[in-house]
């Protein structure tokens, strides 16, 4: 898995690095082009010094072996100008193939007297103060430009005669100096009146120009200056009129050379230049910048492979202390929870953890290197010891429950498995035991037995008590439905005793008609039935057996509806059910259903009391889990409802004997166990009873 955060970190640092090592090998590779620039340049200076010497030297020897003569002195003392040009003439033409350009002498007047070379113009005359001393000069001439050297001429009394000049062409400066070096080297004289036909401008700096010749033209490359001039015009003519030496390195075909300019002999507020650059194929810069350059590929690709190691390092590492971490958590954890001891072959303990230690009351210090027998109980038979010692020797594997003694003298139970272990030879060096602690176990299951037994007591105990107290909540249950019953008895009791009083007296008076024999014996006869409906509801609000344990909400409360219907009919009344079907419940059919008639017989009789125009009964079911929840609406909207405040009364002798029915029903809710609330709104009163539906059948086992 990769580690993004190392990785990035990583790179970050690989970046930074490689930055860092990017500026100081470019530097150091700067450094080295400018030393080596410098080091060319110091080259290309002492060639031109080495080659000025040069000439100078030639202009000496010319002057000692060719001038030096009596006859050559006496000639020029006496102003002889044609003799002393015929004198000279084979010679100078014999030196011209020497380089010598022009050879001229002049008076102690600084007046000349004869230039050898007659189609060369004449030499620029020197003041009163340097005639007397040598010079060496370069001349900017009309037709060409020389290094003129002057040599003052003495008699033998060091009487200054007059001086010579000897000349020598620029191009044969440049050929000796080009003899020493690689560079194509050229003279730059400041653009000052040159004349333009044998000069022309300078392409890097249009304030200097370069000689015209079929000398220059040959080697004057014209796309290699335009190259050059691309690396900076201005600089050129900036450091070229500040006099200054500079050079550069530019770019030809990817190949990096040299460019050098170098201030010379300033004539006449003329600036000199030599110019010199370098054009091949493979350059010691151009060597010095791939040097450079695959040193940096190297170092950077070193940096790759650090940045890899490091990665995988680091990772390898992270991954090792997070194994180790773990490993340690784990140990940990072992010693802490696992319940372990290690021995060698005869039985010394060498390794325990801190959870057997916690067992067995010892510290890891008094325990090791001691016998694991300090933990034998003297009720464990040495019989069965010798027996687990038998099988860890033919299978190296013991498994069973052994009963040990702590460091208290108290017993303790462990449950475990002792396996072999073995070295590089596969040979037995010990044994492991891993072992659970069963003590809580065993002590548990005692417990549990005696509990159990207590338990079966203590419920029989409240098993009766719940009879009895169930026996007498129905006593007293019962005494209310009775004490409501007896209410509701009196009317037909009372009815049929006013009918036997009417017929004693009618029989007595001997004034009786048969037809009022009849209607009294109708009348009698609906009090007993009355009477005896009655007393049949009684006699089964008290069943307890099953037939009527389990019934369908549902279709006992269509049944009640259906008992009422005339009286609903009568008042064109609607009853409307919303409910799922099949909704089973627990509990006595016979008194539910005299539960949802008596309260719709109240609604139907305050209905007709009020006078209620197209009255409405609605009634839902809703069944969640073992609760079912019954919601009675109507649309009566008077605010004090009798079957609220008869719901709410405890005592039955403030009842009045037209609501009795309710108050029965009441006893009947409670009887059931359901609870019972109202709530009153503009639309009506609605009426809910939660009922507790549970299998009594259960309950009675």
């Amino acid at each position: 898995m990769i580690n993004k955060n190392l990785l990035f970190r990583l790179l970050i640092g690989f970046i930074a690095i490689s930055i860092l090592t990017i500026i100081v090998i470019e530097n150091k590779k700067e450094e080295s082009l400018n030393n080596t620039l410098l080091l060319e340049k110091e080259k290309l200076k002492n060639s031109y010094k080495n080659t000025l010497d040069i000439f100078y030297e030639k202009a000496n020897l010319i002057f000692y072996n060719n001038l030096y003569d009596k006859q050559i002195n006496t000639l020029f003392i006496n102003a002889q100008k044609e003799k002393l040009y015929e004198y000279l003439k084979d010679d100078f033409f014999f030196l011209k193939s020497k380089g010598l350009k022009q050879l001229s002498f002049y008076t102690k007047d600084n007046k000349k007297l004869l230039s050898m070379n007659k189609f060369l113009s004449s030499s620029f005359l020197l003041n009163k103060e340097e005639v007397k001393k040598e010079h060496i000069k370069i001349k900017v001439l009309d037709e060409d430009s020389v290094l003129s050297f002057t040599k003052p001429i003495f008699d033998k009394d060091l009487k200054f005669m007059g001086t010579i000049q000897l000349e020598f062409s620029l191009n044969s400066l440049i050929k000796n100096i080009m003899q020493n070096i690689e560079f194509n080297s050229f003279f730059l004289l400041e653009n000052k009146s040159v004349n333009s036909k044998i000069y022309k401008t300078f392409i890097l700096n249009k304030n200097f120009v370069i000689r015209n010749d079929n000398f220059t033209k040959k080697r004057f490359e014209e796309d290699i200056l335009l190259n050059i001039k691309n690396h900076s015009t201005d600089d050129i003519k900036i450091q070229m009129k500040n006099n200054r030496a500079f050079s550069f390195l530019y770019k030809n075909k990817g190949v990096l050379n040299p460019v050098f300019f170098i201030p010379i002999i300033k004539e006449s507020n003329r600036n000199i230049y030599l110019f010199s650059y370098l054009n091949k194929k493979e350059s010691l810069y151009n060597q010095i910048e791939i040097n450079y350059n695959l040193f940096l590929l190297f170092v950077i690709f070193l940096y790759v492979l650090l940045v890899l190691f490091l990665y995988k390092f680091l990772s390898a590492n992270k991954s090792k202390n997070s194994l180790e971490k773990k490993h340690k958590d784990f140990l940990d954890a072992i010693d802490k929870y696992v319940v372990m001891v290690e021995t060698d072959t005869k039985g010394i303990i060498t390794n325990v953890t801190q959870a057997f230690c916690e067992i067995c009351g010892y510290t890891k210090e008094e325990l090791i290197s001691k016998n694991i027998n300090v933990l034998r109980h003297p009720d464990v038979s040495p019989k069965f010891f010798e027996a687990l010692w038998k099988q860890l020797k033919e299978n190296h594997k013991w498994e069973g429950e052994i009963k040990n003694l702590n460091k208290f003298a108290n017993s303790y139970w462990v449950k475990g498995t002792i396996t072999a272990k073995y070295n590089s030879n596969n040979e037995v060096i010990g044994y492991m035991s891993i072992r659970v602690n069963t003590t809580d176990s065993k002590q548990l299951k005692k417990i549990n037995s005696l509990l159990k037994e207590d338990l079966s007591n203590r419920l029989n105990e409240i098993k009766m008590k719940d009879k009895n107290l169930l026996d007498s909540t129905k006593v007293a249950l019962m005494s209310k439905v009775l004490d409501a019953v007896a209410h509701q008895w009196k009317t037909p009791i009372s009815n049929i005793s006013i009918n036997l009083s009417s017929l004693k007296a009618k029989v007595s008076a001997s004034r009786i008609k048969k037809d009022e024999i009849f209607t009294l014996s109708e009348n009698i006869e609906q009090e007993l039935k009355s009477l005896s409906l009655s007393l049949n509801e009684f006699k089964s609000y008290f069943i307890k057996t099953s037939d009527n344990d389990k019934y369908d909400i549902n279709e006992v409360i269509k049944e009640a509806v259906s008992s009422v219907k005339n009286d609903i009919n009568t008042l064109n009344a609607t009853v409307s059910l919303n409910s799922k079907e099949n909704i089973l419940c627990y509990g006595v059919h016979n008194e539910f259903k005299h539960i949802i008639v008596n309260i719709i017989k109240n609604s139907l009789k305050e209905i007709a009391s009020e006078k209620i125009k197209n009255p409405t009964i609605d009634i839902s079911v809703i069944k969640d889990k073992d609760e079912i929840l019954i919601k009675y609406c109507d649309n009566l909207e008077k605010k004090n409802r009798a079957i609220k405040n008869i719901f709410e009364e405890e005592n039955s002798q403030n009842i009045k004997e037209e609501d009795m029915l309710i108050y029965i029903t009441k006893l009947l809710i409670e009887k059931a166990g359901a609870k019972v609330w109202f709530e009153q709104n503009n639309e009506g009163l609605s009426l809910y009873i939660k009922l507790v539906s549970k299998d009594r059948r259960k309950m009675i086992r």
